[in-house]
C-alpha cells in the first residue's frame, strides 16, 4: 500500500448514498515493502473542492509502527502527531498501567445504557451526543471570557 485518502460523503457530493459514509481510497503497488516503508495518508475530505486540494498534497507520510492493532488507520491533523503516534506504539504496552498506576477501561457515556443519569432532569450541564460530533472544538475557535473569581 502506497496512499490512502479519504472522503465523507455528507451532502451527498460523491455518491447518491447515505451522507455518514467514509470511503476508502486505495493505491497499492504489488511488491514487497522495504524495511523502513512508509504509507502516506490524507483525509478527510468533505467536498469536490476538499478533495481536489486533498488529491494533489502530498499526505501525511505514516511509518507502519503508526498504525494500530488490525492496521486500524489513524486520522490525525499534522506529521507531528503521526510521528508521536509512531513512538508510543514502539514503546512498551501499558494497556491497564503497571506499578502504582493502573486504569479501568470504561465505555462512552450511551444515552441508552445510562439513561437513569439523566432520567426526569431538566437542567444541569450541557451534553454533546452523536448528533453533535464536530461541532465541538476543545481547542478553542475564539478566545473566551471568565467571570472574575468571587471572594
Amino acid at each position: 500500500m502506497t496512499r490512502l485518502d479519504f472522503l465523507l460523503n455528507n451532502r451527498l457530493w460523491m455518491f447518491d448514498t447515505h451522507p455518514q459514509y467514509t470511503v476508502a481510497l486505495v493505491a497499492v503497488e504489488k511488491r514487497k515493502p522495504a524495511a523502513d516503508h512508509a504509507i502516506r495518508l490524507a483525509g478527510v475530505a468533505k467536498s469536490a473542492a476538499q478533495w481536489e486540494e486533498q488529491a494533489t498534497s502530498p499526505g501525511l507520510v505514516y511509518g507502519l509502527s503508526s498504525f494500530g492493532p488490525g492496521w486500524t488507520v489513524p486520522l490525525l491533523r499534522d506529521q507531528g502527531e503521526v510521528n508521536l503516534l509512531g513512538k508510543l506504539r514502539t514503546g512498551t504496552p501499558f494497556a491497564n498501567g503497571g506499578g502504582r498506576w493502573q486504569c479501568s477501561p470504561v465505555p462512552e457515556l450511551h444515552e441508552t445504557n445510562d439513561s437513569y443519569l439523566w432520567e426526569g432532569k431538566r437542567s444541569g450541564r450541557p451534553l454533546w451526543k452523536g448528533e453533535s460530533f464536530d461541532q465541538y472544538d476543545p481547542n478553542g475557535a475564539e478566545r473566551a471570557s471568565a467571570p472574575p473569581q468571587r471572594k
